[in-house]
């Protein structure tokens, strides 16, 4: 089961659990802002976090991860590049924005290629994907299951995402993006600032496909 949390701190940010139904065990992804409120939110669904995952390292995307490990003790995963930009205030645009300076110290390296699963959510399985262009670490997390990419800010509903930040790459962005829109069609697009979307809807805005 997939939930989608719009959460708001400097900017208005969509987060994402992705639970298993039965055990109430999963994965939260991109905690942007309002940890206590997430906080919540797990507590009054008795859900338990076996992991964050982050699309890349952009602060926007992680703003509640310090108060939820400290509530919870979950660990933090993102792609095996990402120190760069999580220990760097500067790069990962959190003292650019006028936000108080934010790093995430400690996270568990992925690689192109891994899946992130647990034993205590049989139904979920994440393949990561290296997806750079955005940023130099942006990944996405692709569900089968649920038939879900969890694409960060790689692709929004209507079309691309920036390569205007630090780290960014047109070139590298546009390849990212047609590495997403080869999943099939009927796949949903989960952006970190968009409604979502679907492959197949996407397709026809982008000449390569």
């Amino acid at each position: 089961m997939v939930t989608q949390v719009p959460v708001q701190g400097v900017f208005a940010e969509n987060t994402y659990f992705d639970i298993d139904d039965k055990t109430k065990h999963g994965f939260l992804i991109d905690p942007g802002a309002q940890g206590p409120e997430l906080a919540d939110l797990i507590r009054r669904n008795g859900w338990t976090i076996d992991g964050i995952l982050l699309t890349h390292g952009h602060f926007d995307h992680f703003g509640a991860v310090e108060y939820l490990v400290r509530e919870f003790g979950m660990p933090v995963y993102a792609y095996e590049n990402s120190a760069e930009y999580l220990m760097d205030p500067q790069l990962n645009l959190s003292l650019p924005s006028g936000s108080r300076p934010m790093t995430v110290p400690d996270f568990i390296p992925l690689r192109d290629g891994d899946t992130v699963h647990s034993d205590k959510a049989p139904s979920i399985s994440l393949e990561v994907h290296f997806t750079p262009g955005h940023a130099r670490n942006a990944v996405y997390f692709y569900d089968p299951n649920e038939k879900v990419a969890f694409v960060g800010d790689t692709i929004f509903q209507g079309g691309p995402g920036t390569s205007g930040y630090p780290g960014g790459n047109e070139r590298q962005l546009m390849e990212s993006i047609g590495k997403i829109l080869s999943l099939p069609d009927d796949t949903t697009l989960l952006s970190g600032h968009s409604a979502p979307t679907t492959v197949g809807e996407e397709k026809p805005r982008y000449r390569f496909r």
